[in-house]
């Protein structure tokens, strides 16, 4: 059986931070898109991206084992001065 996977696309800043400094968790803002695809749904892997590499460039994604999502509100520069409201998908466990 095929692994169920969330493909997460990012900025190199933050997979630079996860792969050599262990961030442990991937913002998403709640809203209606990343409702449809993170809530009620179950995932075996998390396939962390640097941008959107050749599918050859294996250096470029980081394995993660899914283990839920949390919803925080937090205060974080790409989203803005204001506290928002976020998913919370965590990093702790790499494949």
């Amino acid at each position: 059986m095929q692994p169920r996977i969330l493909h997460l696309h990012v900025k190199h800043a933050y997979f630079f931070m996860a792969k050599n400094w262990g961030k442990i968790d991937e913002y998403r803002v709640v809203n209606e898109y990343w409702k449809k695809r993170l809530l009620n749904r179950e995932y075996d892997e998390i396939h962390y991206y640097d941008g959107y590499p050749p599918k050859t460039e294996k250096t470029r994604v980081i394995k993660f084992k899914f283990s839920g999502v949390d919803v925080k509100t937090i205060v974080h520069e790409q989203f803005g001065p204001e506290p928002v409201v976020v998913y919370a998908i965590s990093l702790r466990e790499r494949i």
